[in-house]
């Protein structure tokens, strides 16, 4: 059972954005504010320790906000990030910074994900104890950070670090798809919840054992029931479903102490079922919803 988190509304398109690199006439900054996923933000350069790329964004009012993320990003997994949200519109009152307390550092774009017993010797993963190199990208790469609630009037997310193309390789820019900041809804996940991979390849076969298979392009699918809601938890989720309908996205991280959780199963999702609320008690109900991952 894992704590869950659930996000739909996006405070981030409403902020005025500035940074200190040039972007792409073609996908301006602007771009990591809309969707579609596809169409995003590309940078003049990459970033490094000493000249980072910066992106401050400033919001029309103060937010309460428990979450933020960016969706699609193309770093690569040694590469650094960095967010700081502020108490007012000119990025003072300091109300959270990623950076480790302890060693000032910031943190890695993929964390470490493996149990020590899953390290094998001389594999590219051993001593980062990250994904191994040939399965990084599987996986969309996206930044999920959760902190304590607060009111933002701005933030601050910084870059640096090396970057990949599609194909794997280097990278001269960042791609930055979608950016998210809001408040969420965070429970406990029930033990049956269903994570799933739908592959879209369309297979034919021929007479004598003959196959033909059209590559597609595999989603991930989760369910998510809550077997006791709570009148406040039982509403909520309610007005979550209302409110995205089957168009709008959401965010769904599986377990936010379990950076392993989000990475794989986490991301920017759309309801592919219906929502249902099942009454036992006066104030309390049993909840499903289903998901289905945003791939374009």
């Amino acid at each position: 059972m894992g704590f869950g988190l659930l996000a739909d509304r996006n405070r981030w398109p409403a902020a005025t954005l500035t940074s200190n690199a040039d972007w792409s006439p073609n996908s301006p900054l602007a771009s990591c504010q809309s969707l579609p996923l596809l169409t995003a933000a590309v940078s003049s350069r990459l970033g490094t320790s000493a000249n980072p790329v910066v992106v401050q964004a400033v919001f029309p009012e103060r937010y309460s906000c428990t979450y933020a993320g960016f969706f699609r990003i193309n770093l690569r997994q040694a590469a650094r990030y960095r967010l700081e949200l502020f108490a007012s519109t000119t990025f003072t009152g300091l109300l959270f910074d990623t950076r480790s307390t302890t060693t000032g550092r910031d943190r890695a774009v993929v964390p470490s994900l493996l149990d020590w017993r899953q390290l094998r010797w001389g594999d590219s993963n051993l001593f980062r104890g990250d994904l191994p190199a040939e399965d990084y990208q599987l996986y969309p790469t996206n930044l999920h950070v959760t902190f304590p609630l607060c009111r933002v009037g701005s933030c601050r997310w910084t870059f640096y670090g090396a970057a990949y193309q599609p194909d794997g390789t280097n990278a001269d820019a960042y791609s930055l798809g979608y950016g998210w900041l809001s408040d969420s809804l965070q429970f406990f996940r029930s033990l049956d919840a269903e994570d799933g991979y739908v592959p879209t390849d369309e297979v034919t076969r021929f007479p004598g054992g003959g196959v033909s298979v059209e590559p597609g392009t595999g989603y991930r699918t989760v369910t998510v029931p809550r077997q006791v809601n709570g009148r406040q938890i039982r509403d909520s989720l309610f007005d979550l479903a209302r409110r995205v309908d089957f168009h709008k996205p959401v965010v769904w991280l599986p377990n936010i102490d379990d950076p392993a959780a989000c990475f794989r199963y986490g991301g920017l999702f759309q309801r592919r079922g219906d929502h249902a609320n099942r009454w036992f008690a006066s104030a309390y109900t049993s909840s499903t919803t289903s998901l289905e991952e945003i791939t374009t």
